[in-house]
Formats: structure tokens, C-alpha cells, sequence
């Protein structure tokens, strides 16, 4: 295992935790702030494409495990989102500043138009359709 192996798994650990523990009970504007995609997404964007996925799926795996959700979900997730990242840096080239800020974009973009499908109570359009009707 090289030092930067030791470094990223370090980072995604340290991440998961904080996200695990802390970040999970914080309220921001009806959600909560995820410290551990930021942290895939830098790896991503600095390391690559091959690099983030297995920093992303290991991330999901471990955050599905410590909180008890269902497994495998976050880990499929954030392992496509750090791909797609990876490549994104990869094919741009590293040296422009804008990078990490378009992907951050993107994916905060995607979470608000899903906020934005649900209804106050947290169900969709079709689950409202398929409720008998009042």
C-alpha cells in the first residue's frame, strides 16, 4: 500500500465518520450537508476516474454500515458519482479551478430537483396518484 492509498482511505474514513456523526444531526435548509461526497469529489477530481470509484464505493459501503441503511444503495451511488467525476477531471484537465465547482454544482443540482419532486411530506407524485382518492 503506497502513502497516497493510506491517505485517501485515511480521508474517506475521517469523512464518514464526520458524516456518520456529526453532519447527520445538522439541518440546512430541510437537509443535511454531506461532507463525505465533497471529500469523494476532490479525490475524484485529483486522482481519477479508477481512483474515486473505489474511494466512492468503499465511502457508501462503510457510511451504509455504520448507519444501518440498506446496504450497498450509498455505496453504488457515490462509487457512479466519483467515476463520472474522474473522468470529468481527467478529460478537462486538472489545472483549471473551475472544476470542482462544476461538480459540486451538478450534483447539488440533481439532490434540489429531487427535494423538489417530493411534496412537504416527503412523498412523490406517483405515490400521491396511487392513494384512493379523498
Amino acid at each position: 500500500m503506497t502513502t497516497d492509498s493510506v491517505i485517501v482511505a485515511g480521508m474517506v474514513f475521517v469523512a464518514v465518520l464526520l458524516q456518520a456523526t456529526i453532519f447527520a444531526s445538522l439541518d440546512v435548509l430541510g437537509g443535511t450537508p454531506d461532507v463525505l461526497l465533497l471529500a469523494l469529489l476532490g479525490i475524484a477530481l485529483l486522482r481519477g476516474a479508477v481512483t474515486g470509484a473505489v474511494a466512492g464505493f468503499s465511502g457508501g459501503l462503510l457510511l451504509d454500515v455504520v448507519t444501518l441503511d440498506t446496504l450497498g444503495v450509498t455505496a453504488l451511488i457515490l462509487a457512479l458519482a466519483c467515476y463520472w467525476t474522474g473522468r470529468y477531471g481527467e478529460t478537462t484537465g486538472r489545472g483549471r479551478a473551475h472544476a470542482p465547482v462544476l461538480s459540486g454544482d451538478r450534483y447539488l443540482h440533481a439532490a434540489l430537483e429531487q427535494r423538489a419532486a417530493e411534496g412537504e411530506d416527503g412523498t412523490t407524485e406517483d405515490q400521491v396518484q396511487a392513494e384512493p382518492g379523498e
